[in-house]
């Protein structure tokens, strides 16, 4: 069932672009696939899942790489060439795709997943919120959760991408956008990054 974003961008996209529905092996769908996977299951450790992912949030991360918003070299070669009805294609496609953990290669650390879920559920005062009151209790992302924001899902992405992630919004890198998420990330420390991505890549 299509929920409140994908209805939008059903209604935005013209039936001729519905009828052009994204299949796996559409070209746009092969592209991204090469780091994403063709069902939206990367098996790439630095590359994030997006199938069954938050739509209004892949919605706002393409259209920021397209407006150099948020800036990668990498992603920004892929987007630009995108038109909106490129993004909103490939937004329903991923959305509707079923998501599946990465598996992590190494066994896991008991001890670091405890510490990463305390960490997950603890309030960060300079923001007033836990990671868990934006992102959803069980890191599944959220819709509509704060003024009128979509989360993206957390769990079972790669340890190495939400790693990398973290450790950039802590240094406050100019590429990454969110504000809210650089100030939350601040106060963490390298231990700390690496507790909640083993704790969240090992969420189902």
């Amino acid at each position: 069932m299509l929920n409140r974003t994908l209805a939008l961008i059903a209604l935005v996209l013209s039936p001729l672009a519905l009828a052009g529905e994204l299949t796996q092996n559409s070209e746009l769908v092969q592209t991204c696939g090469a780091c994403h996977g063709v069902d939206g299951n990367t098996l790439l450790p630095i590359a994030p899942n997006l199938a069954g992912q938050v739509p209004g949030y892949l919605l706002y991360e393409l259209n920021a790489y397209k407006s150099h918003n948020r800036m990668d070299d990498f992603m920004g070669a892929f987007v630009d060439p995108l038109t909106d009805e490129d993004i909103s294609r490939l937004v329903v496609y991923y959305t509707k795709q079923k998501f599946v953990p990465f598996i992590p290669a190494e066994q896991v650390d008991p001890v670091l997943v405890a510490h990463g879920a305390l960490l997950y559920k603890r309030e960060i005062k300079k923001v007033g919120l836990s990671c868990a009151d934006c992102h959803g209790e069980s890191a599944e992302g959220v819709e509509n959760r704060v003024l009128l924001k979509d989360f993206p899902r957390l769990a079972g992405q790669p340890y190495d991408y939400l790693f990398s992630n973290l450790k950039q919004y802590s240094q406050r890198m100019k590429h990454f956008s969110m504000l809210g998420m650089k100030v939350a990330a601040a106060s963490l420390s390298d231990d700390e990054i690496k507790a909640l991505a083993t704790y969240l890549s090992n969420l189902k």
